[in-house]
């Protein structure tokens, strides 16, 4: 029998699998309808990531080539057009996959994005300006408002499909696979497919990638709606909305798995947005060798992804949190001030490998690997703490308050960077970081 929402979660608050199943990496990928699911993220994560850059150079280009100024205004418009629907609709959308079939849910968002792409063949060399950017604006805001159903839908569905003991793994699998495809299609295939190939067979063969992962969450084993209980046809979208909110408020893992999650995604879309000028002005690089920094931080993760994978079954997953944050803080202040004291003892102007470059490259590197420790474990809490009843309406509310904190670094990095100084920010965010994690580890102790 279903359980309803007012009764508590038995044992993490899912239902859970025989405890047979042998957890691991390779245990998970022998689930050929998991298998399949990862492979769609995989490649839908991919394809988005490489748009994402195809768009920034086009709006670019068709700025530059109607001779008219304001480049970085356009620019700023397209990532506002991206981060808006996410904090409008997330909350709507984990409403609509929890009374949906989730894989219907997630092959409808498949072919709508590949519609959305389709229409970006259609634009004309004399259009307007303005036109154009209108277009291209409403086809962004178009792609990223019905994308919201993907990740609640997404989220959800992975529970049913492997049993508890691989939830973790399963997990990591999927954390690995983002920070790759951001990887792969933001910095590697976006910037040789769109000189190779040109934007338009790059929007061409992003459709057929939507496409192929469409057939591959059709393939997947029916996910309709849970059963929940006399009268829920009746419910409002209002009261399902309290009802998470109630739901999360009365479960205090729940809660702090979206808080830290949140926590972790502003504060390294901070450091993301100043790094630029860090490496300018602390590094003395040029701004062009970004990749000295970030890539260390992505492998970071990727390796972090991995162990937490490995050995997280077996850590107590809030312990795992509280001293990922911890370490999270030490390690961005590490970051700050041994790169600036480095460079203050030898202050060596533009050279690759100086002590405080490669200082900064192996501070990065437990960055990206502390981040994997907070980003992982959270996610399966979210899982864990929430029945299939109410699990996509949890996923989207940790969406929404996510996507709202991002744009904290988004409007205001920046500024407060050019108004403090880029070393102060990132110590301020480091401090803040530390202090959330001591007070974590202290209130779980008391607890």
């Amino acid at each position: 029998m279903t359980r309803g929402v007012a009764d508590p979660p038995a044992a993490g608050g899912r239902e859970r699998a025989p405890q047979t199943a042998p957890a691991g990496y390779r245990a998970v990928l022998a689930n050929h309808a998991f298998l399949r699911l990862w492979l769609a993220q995989a490649l839908s994560q991919t394809a988005q990531q490489t748009i994402n850059f195809a768009l920034l150079i086009q709006v670019r280009e068709i700025v530059a080539e109607r001779g008219a100024g304001g480049a970085n205004t356009a620019l700023s418009l397209l990532i506002i057009c991206f981060a808006t629907p996410p904090i409008l609709f997330s909350s709507l959308a984990g409403v609509a996959v929890d009374r949906s079939n989730k894989r219907t849910i997630m092959a409808a968002v498949n072919a709508a994005r590949g519609l959305c792409i389709s229409g970006y063949l259609l634009i004309g060399p004399h259009w307007p300006l303005l036109t154009t950017l209108v277009y291209i604006y409403a086809l962004c805001v178009a792609f990223s408002t019905v994308g919201q159903l993907f990740g609640p839908a997404e989220g959800s569905t992975i529970p049913l499909l492997v049993p508890a003991e691989q939830l973790l793994n399963a997990n990591a699998l999927f954390s690995l696979t983002f920070t790759g495809s951001q990887l792969l299609g933001f910095v590697v295939l976006g910037p040789i497919l769109t000189v190779v190939l040109g934007l338009h067979t790059v929007y061409l063969l992003v459709v057929g990638l939507y496409l192929v992962c469409t057939g591959l969450i059709l393939s997947l084993p029916s996910t309709p709606p849970n059963a929940r209980g006399a009268g829920a046809a009746r419910r409002s979208v209002l009261d399902d909305l309290r009802e998470v909110w109630r739901f999360i408020g009365q479960d205090r893992l729940l809660l702090k798995g979206i808080v830290y999650l949140t926590i972790a995604n502003s504060g390294f879309l901070m450091i993301a947005t100043l790094a630029p000028e860090f490496i300018a002005a602390v590094l003395h690089l040029g701004t062009g060798k970004l990749a000295v920094v970030v890539t260390p931080a992505g492998l970071g993760m990727l390796a972090g992804v991995v162990a937490v994978g490995r050995v997280g079954g077996r850590l107590d997953r809030e312990r795992l949190i509280d001293r990922a944050l911890v370490s999270a803080g030490v390690l961005l202040l590490a970051f700050v001030f041994v790169s600036t004291a480095l460079g203050n003892l030898s202050p060596v102007r533009g050279a690759a490998w100086t002590p405080q470059v490669l200082a900064a490259v192996v501070l990065a590197a437990g960055l990206g690997l502390a981040n994997a420790g907070i980003i992982v474990p959270s996610q399966t809490l979210l899982q864990e703490r929430a029945h299939a009843a109410i699990r996509a309406r949890v996923l989207s509310a940790f969406f929404t308050a996510s996507n709202a904190a991002a744009l904290v670094p988004i409007l205001f990095a920046g500024i407060l960077g050019d108004l403090f100084g880029v070393v102060r920010v990132l110590a301020a965010i480091g401090a803040l970081i530390l202090a959330t994690g001591l007070g974590a580890e202290w209130l779980r102790r008391r607890h």
